[in-house]
């Protein structure tokens, strides 16, 4: 049987950006950088995007590491099933 840990499940994400305050930025004071973060049951940060990717790539990627506990059991269940 396999076996592993993680956080606890489930994971969840959040949008939460950066808010530009120097001056120097190319962007101007205040705008706002995309970021999204994955949570898990507890609230817990696992991980954060890269904030430098397009905000759409960003969201695709924290919703597909907010589903990796899901993931993870699924192919826990079919790898014992392929052992049996």
């Amino acid at each position: 049987m396999i076996t592993s840990a993680h956080s606890p499940a489930p994971w969840s994400y959040e949008y939460n950006p950066y808010t530009v305050g120097s001056k120097n930025s190319p962007l101007g004071t205040g705008a706002e950088i995309p970021a999204f973060e994955v949570f898990d049951h507890d609230g817990n940060k696992v991980f954060d995007t890269n904030e430098e990717t397009p905000c759409e790539l960003q969201e695709a990627n924290a919703r597909l590491g907010a589903t990796a506990p899901r993931l993870l059991a699924s192919l826990v269940t079919y790898a014992n099933l392929l052992a049996t």
